[in-house]
Formats: structure tokens, C-alpha cells, sequence
């Protein structure tokens, strides 16, 4: 039986394609992946204020929701490090000061002049980003007005 080389190919293109489209590594060293259409998206539960969330898309967007507006458009990326990722603040206002920055245990690294924050991720559930004094939990969605 001879085989078709046009389907072999066409069979082995779309297998490539697929795999590359369903996963993207966050940190190979750690063995982290999660599908490319995830969004993640952290929420501070409402309590003295409303509800407010940090929503990271795939492609790299990040838009604040409820609250922290005046810092879209933003973006975010992997870190370096397994389990970190960077924000870039986008806007206009201030970037946020260092005593509000010393509350956030998870912050590794401020920098004003490209106003990016680094934080560390972990996949426990009491892991959070701390931003202007407000602590943003992993969550599903977003449940900001």
C-alpha cells in the first residue's frame, strides 16, 4: 500500500498546528502550561470597596475592572522566572509609590522609569497580587460592575 505524501503532510501540519494552538508553557521549569485561550483574572473581594479585578488576557492585554481605570491600557508577560509575571502599567496616573509597594509580599521587582511591577505566581489559593494596598485573589471571573 503506498501512502500519500500530501496527506501525511496535511495530517502532520495539523497536528503541529493544534498542539501549538491548545498550549503554551508559563514555566517549563516548573511544569506549568495552561491553554492559550486562558484569561486570568484576579479579584480584590469587595468589602470597605466594591469588587475590583486585574483581567489578563492571552494576548498579552491586561485591563483593571471596578477600580485602578486610570491605569488602562495595560499588558502583562511571563517573567523571567518560573511562576512570575510583569505588568506594565499603562496610563497616566502616578505609578504607585513604594510604601503602598512594601505591602505585597509577592512583588519582586518595581521599576517606575518602564513602570513595570514583577510579581511571583504560585498555584496555592491563598496566593494573591498586592497593588496600592488592595489584594487581588485568583479567581474564575471577574465579578466587577
Amino acid at each position: 500500500m503506498r501512502k500519500n505524501p500530501i496527506l501525511i503532510y496535511i495530517a502532520v501540519a495539523a497536528m503541529a498546528l493544534t498542539g501549538c494552538s491548545q498550549i503554551k508553557t508559563i514555566a517549563p521549569e516548573a511544569g506549568v502550561y495552561l491553554p492559550l485561550e486562558t484569561t486570568m483574572v484576579w479579584e480584590y473581594p469587595a468589602s470597605e470597596f466594591p469588587t475590583m479585578c486585574i483581567v489578563m488576557q492571552p494576548d498579552g492585554t491586561l485591563a483593571f475592572k471596578g477600580g485602578f481605570a486610570f491605569f488602562n491600557p495595560s499588558t502583562w508577560k511571563h517573567g523571567t522566572k518560573p511562576e512570575t509575571i510583569v505588568i506594565q502599567l499603562g496610563g497616566t496616573a502616578d505609578f504607585p509609590n513604594s510604601s503602598t509597594q512594601s505591602d505585597s509580599p509577592n512583588l519582586l521587582h518595581a521599576d517606575p522609569k518602564t513602570r513595570e511591577l514583577e510579581f511571583q505566581i504560585r498555584s496555592a489559593p491563598d496566593n494573591f497580587i498586592s497593588l496600592g494596598g488592595f489584594n487581588f485573589y485568583r479567581t474564575e471571573r471577574c465579578s466587577a460592575v
